[in-house]
């Protein structure tokens, strides 16, 4: 009997029945359940993306996306139902996004352009509706409003509110706060490191403020599920020495996380997304392309 002989048999045994007194099996807990979201930066000067391995501090993943441009902002998600997470770039000169569905270099799976040309814009994305995808928004940070496409008709966002607070300086994230299967809308206080988070995308109050205890001067939000139980925490990012800040309880105190990652040479942006189970050691001093490009890796650091 050959090996291929023996896959076949394996692949179409039937399951046996079962007594009437067996107890039903459990069933599998969705894929977001599973897999914990990690942490990557985007470098807009090389226009490359590095990917955490949260299973080793060797081995992360770096790819090229697009062209170097200060315009870019990175964005991340399930671009399609049933599919990986993927990456993107919104271009803030045009408006437009650059959506790809894997986490890898290659071209772009969308090019989506949006209602808003107004190049203080801020990209995110989320799974506005609950099933099993997600789509862009913006946040416009003059009229302090949020932009959500709720459906495919992306030109003309469908869907406009705020989140009532004072005027200030801030940048969205959207995520999961309560593990209903769906995202809502937030901002963080750059001058201040508050959070505030609103279930509802509608206008309103936000339902949780808090602060983490190691603000920055200039960190950027950052949202993901980072134990893997399908409600996303928060964190931020300081560009200026790498340094990530992540939490999955929304109370004013410290966060849970603190580790440095990323390049010594340049400055990035934050972004989270599931780590897909592979990954090439593209950032060991020997590898051709980070020589390439010049990068330089930051060793990772604990709090």
């Amino acid at each position: 009997m050959t090996w291929l002989t023996r896959l076949q048999r394996v692949f179409t045994r039937r399951e046996l029945p079962r007594p009437e007194s067996a107890p039903a099996p459990i069933a599998p807990k969705p894929e977001r359940y599973l897999r914990p979201c990690t942490v990557g930066v985007f470098y807009p000067d090389r226009a490359v993306f590095l990917i955490k391995n949260p299973d080793s501090d060797i081995s992360h993943r770096l790819f090229e996306f697009a062209y170097p441009a200060d315009h870019w902002l990175p964005v991340t998600g399930r671009w399609e139902q049933n599919s990986l997470m993927g990456c993107g770039l919104y271009d803030s000169q045009v408006g437009l996004f650059l959506l790809r569905n894997r986490d890898e270099s290659g071209y772009p799976d969308q090019q989506i352009p949006f209602a808003s040309r107004h190049p203080d814009c801020l990209p995110l994305a989320g799974d506005w509706n609950g099933e099993g995808r997600d789509r862009p928004g913006l946040f416009d940070p003059v009229e302090q409003q949020f932009l959500l496409a709720l459906d495919d008709r992306v030109d003309q966002p469908c869907h406009r509110f705020h989140l009532k607070l004072p005027p200030g300086r801030y940048r969205p994230l959207a995520g999961d706060w309560s593990g209903a299967g769906r995202c809502g809308i937030g901002l963080y206080a750059v001058d201040t490191g508050t959070f505030y988070l609103r279930n509802a995308l509608s206008s309103g109050e936000p339902d949780t403020v808090f602060r983490l205890e190691r603000p920055e001067s200039d960190a950027w939000p950052v949202a993901g599920d980072w134990n893997g139980d399908g409600r996303d925490g928060v964190g931020c990012y300081d560009p200026q020495d790498g340094w990530f800040a992540l939490t999955n309880r929304f109370v004013t105190g410290e966060p849970e996380q603190t580790f440095r990652f990323g390049l010594t040479n340049l400055k990035g942006l934050p972004l989270a997304i599931r780590w897909n189970g592979w990954g090439f050691s593209h950032i060991k001093s020997d590898d051709i392309m980070a020589e390439r490009l010049g990068l330089v890796p930051r060793a990772t650091e604990t709090g």
